[in-house]
């Protein structure tokens, strides 16, 4: 399976909720800014201080957060994993490595779970600040 292929069945599985915390390289693979996703709408995203939940709180997000900057993800499912293990394997493995992603928001940076983040659809403007 080529990359690109990879990554449009990426976003296919991303979209429909059946997957969110897949590893992909840091490169062409993931966008430059995250929307908040898969966040009811009376709850807020909780922004750690490092890609684990026992990790102190940096933030909150609102359900409907857009352009969070990308400052990279890590943990999750290698493409070698996604191809050759069945689903029972990749969920074990995903328990065991969740995917969190580091982003920018404002003047803060911290750490969000991955399946909580979607490409974002929206124009945001690069801020060279960050």
């Amino acid at each position: 399976m080529s990359r690109k292929s990879f990554a449009l069945v990426v976003m296919a599985l991303v979209s429909t909720g059946f997957v969110g915390t897949l590893a992909l390289a840091q490169d062409d693979d993931e966008p430059r800014y995250w929307d908040v996703t898969g966040v009811g709408p009376n709850d807020v995203l909780i922004v750690h201080s490092a890609g684990s939940v026992q990790s102190s709180l940096v933030g909150l997000l609102a359900p409907d957060a857009v352009c969070l900057k990308n400052l990279g993800c890590r943990g999750g499912l290698t493409q070698k994993e996604y191809q050759t293990l069945n689903q029972a394997q990749r969920e074990a493995v995903l328990r065991k490595r969740p995917r969190w992603c580091q982003v920018a928001f404002g003047n803060r940076r911290g750490w969000v779970a991955r399946q909580f983040l979607a490409a974002s659809a929206q124009g945001c403007v690069i801020d060279r600040r960050i």
